[in-house]
């Protein structure tokens, strides 16, 4: 299935980070923030894990020294919302916007871009990644989908 809940999702990035701070040690702090209601919601699958890879990679790496990656689950009227934030190296945002509507010139980004698709085709266009950034500060990506009890 292309589909599971928030709780499955929060078990992967759980094991996933796990995984992580192994590899990093103390060069990178996760926190993790969900809504227990959100808990059974049905949402599409592995979101989460490309969005905390990329803000290691992009973010915290490109920086250098130690970073903090905080991903927060909650509900947003009829939306559920997961939104990943690190204070990495950060980018512009015109590269960003490129890379999400796939004009961008260089490969990288795909993954953010196939996270974008396939919200939009699971959920129709309102829904999908917004991000905001700054170079030197950091990034936050925000993901929209709705909020429904699967």
């Amino acid at each position: 299935s292309r589909f599971t809940t928030v709780r499955k999702e929060l078990e992967h990035i759980e094991h996933y980070i796990q995984i992580q701070q192994k590899r990093y040690e103390e060069t990178v702090t996760f926190a993790i923030g969900a809504e227990p209601e959100a808990f059974d919601c049905k949402v599409t699958k592995i979101v989460l894990q490309p969005l905390v890879e990329n803000a290691i990679r992009h973010g915290i790496e490109q920086k250098g020294g130690s970073g903090r990656i905080d991903i927060r689950i909650y509900r947003d009227g009829d939306d559920l919302v997961y939104r990943v934030s690190d204070d990495g190296a950060g980018t512009d945002e015109a590269a960003i916007r490129a890379l999400l509507d796939g004009s961008a010139e260089e490969r990288q980004g795909l993954g953010l871009q196939n996270i974008n698709d396939r919200i939009k085709l699971n959920y129709g266009a309102r829904y999908g990644v917004e991000l905001a950034s700054v170079p030197g500060e950091g990034t936050v990506v925000t993901v929209r989908q709705p909020f429904a009890k699967g």
